[in-house]
């Protein structure tokens, strides 16, 4: 018998963390995604129409009292939590050379 992988992504109501997320319930996996837009998170709901297989979670990735939570979350409902995609994040323009430290810091 084949154990379900239960797995946390962050920033996974657009874009590649989305699109992750798509691939890994298409999978079997359970999965719990988080975004900081509760809205963009219901929409990527409906289009999946996952049932119980999914969770969403609004939360920003950049407050760990948000991350603690969402992980709580899963853990109270599926027991356990087995692998965390950290995928939300922020970028600017331009290669790495080109960017200032400190410009760099205020991403999150």
């Amino acid at each position: 018998m084949a154990v379900e992988r239960i797995t946390l992504i962050t920033g996974g109501s657009s874009g590649i963390g989305a699109a992750t997320a798509r691939a890994l319930l298409e999978h079997g996996d359970l999965l719990a995604v988080t975004g900081r837009d509760a809205g963009r998170l219901a929409a990527f709901a409906a289009s999946v129409d996952a049932g119980e297989q999914l969770l969403t979670i609004a939360g920003d990735a950049a407050d760990e009292n948000d991350v603690a939570s969402a992980v709580h979350q899963v853990v109270d409902r599926w027991g356990r939590l087995d692998t965390v995609i950290a995928n939300a994040g922020y970028s600017l323009p331009g290669t790495l050379e080109d960017h200032d430290p400190r410009r760099c810091a205020r991403c999150s």
